[in-house]
């Protein structure tokens, strides 16, 4: 493979997603984050054929020269179409799609797609690291899209003319967030995604405008984003509405602000603050804190979820 160029096209707009949402937690591109998987998927198919497989340092070195390479230049996106298109500067890196395509009977070209179309493209360093210790390819779950993206692409009716989706809503909040981390250092954007998917799970009957709110609802405090700006873009005021309800100001103690969301009767607040309030109590996310924070955290936040499944309760 001597071409130091290799299109791409990722066709359904939930895979895209998906990859940009892959890409920004690791703080690559979408085509350095290609570059990285399709290179390591390479080294994995040739070498599971001679008995070994690429190192984690392999992986690990792989995945910093992408990030070097990028650094400052922002690389390709996805045109209108869904076509990237990925530079492999490196000669061992096109030596090594060369190689694997060869193995497969196919031009580099049509390997590198299959292996997109194919769901195999690992995206996680630490799964890189994974399969690297198991010596062999295997199918991979980072390209496929989450259950909510894949309902839009299974059918989900178009928006209303200027009326966002859930995938609008998703990739702003991604651009909002990309480069915030929560008290653990983890990527903030994962904790409204979790949000999100806790709002559907527990309220499977509420409201689309209620999800909005879920992926939005610290726009407001953290991003400095208003109500109006929400009803710009195409919101419904509900929306807003809810956003702001959740949206902590001023200096009232936070059991006291909890209560005025409890006594608001507003159902859709207290609905995406009870799935708020779940994924801060996750255990998993309270363990990466020290243990005294932790415990009052825990207290917290199970005191306040108590007030507000009560007030919901007394609703129906």
């Amino acid at each position: 493979m001597s071409a130091e160029t290799l299109t791409l096209r990722v066709e359904a707009p939930s895979d895209r997603a998906a990859l940009i949402r892959a890409a920004a937690r690791r703080r690559m591109t979408p085509a350095g984050l290609l570059v990285e998987g399709l290179v390591l998927r390479a080294e994995l198919e040739i070498m599971a054929r001679a008995g070994g497989a690429p190192s984690e340092a392999r992986a690990e070195a792989l995945t910093a020269r992408m990030r070097a390479v990028e650094d400052g230049a922002g690389g390709p996106t996805f045109d209108a179409g869904g076509r990237i298109t990925l530079t492999l500067a490196a000669p061992e890196d096109r030596a090594d799609l060369a190689r694997a395509a060869l193995q497969a009977g196919r031009a580099p070209g049509d390997w590198a797609q299959e292996v997109l179309s194919d769901c195999l493209l690992p995206f996680e360093t630490a799964d890189l690291a994974a399969w690297a210790r198991a010596g062999r390819p295997a199918p991979h779950p980072h390209w496929r899209a989450s259950e909510r993206l894949a309902r839009l692409d299974a059918g989900r009716a178009p928006a209303p003319s200027g009326a966002p989706d859930l995938l609008d809503t998703e990739l702003w909040v991604l651009a909002l967030f990309r480069e915030v981390t929560d008290k653990a250092g983890a990527p903030y954007f994962d904790h409204l995604d979790r949000v999100a998917e806790a709002h559907d799970r527990l309220f499977p009957h509420a409201p689309e405008e209620e999800t909005h709110a879920a992926w939005l609802h610290d726009v407001i405090e953290d991003c400095g984003v208003t109500e109006a700006e929400i009803l710009a873009r195409g919101y419904a005021p509900a929306v807003a509405r809810i956003v702001a309800a959740v949206t902590k100001t001023g200096p009232a103690p936070y059991g006291e602000w909890v209560a005025g969301i409890a006594a608001s009767g507003d159902a859709g607040a207290m609905r995406v603050k009870i799935a708020d309030l779940s994924d801060n109590a996750d255990p998993a996310r309270l363990a990466r804190l020290d243990e005294a924070d932790a415990a009052r955290l825990r207290a917290k936040y199970a005191g306040a979820a108590e007030t507000l499944r009560a007030a919901l309760s007394a609703l129906s």
